[in-house]
């Protein structure tokens, strides 16, 4: 049979304290509220626009 205890990366990573405190929460993702993440995407995009078109004005 295969092992009793499965093992993943993710889990060796950690201490465990960090899974007992990671209730998930919809609105709350990895301690930033889903309306962060979704400004940080937007400068995030933004600048790899802006560099590409820096990229393909200035070669």
């Amino acid at each position: 049979g295969g092992p009793l205890k499965t093992q993943s990366l993710m889990r060796d990573s950690y201490t465990p304290d960090i899974f007992q405190k990671a209730v998930i929460d919809p609105r709350h993702w990895h301690g930033r509220t889903i309306n962060e993440i979704g400004i940080w995407y937007e400068k995030y995009f933004l600048d790899l626009n802006v560099q590409k078109a820096m990229k393909a004005k200035y070669g």
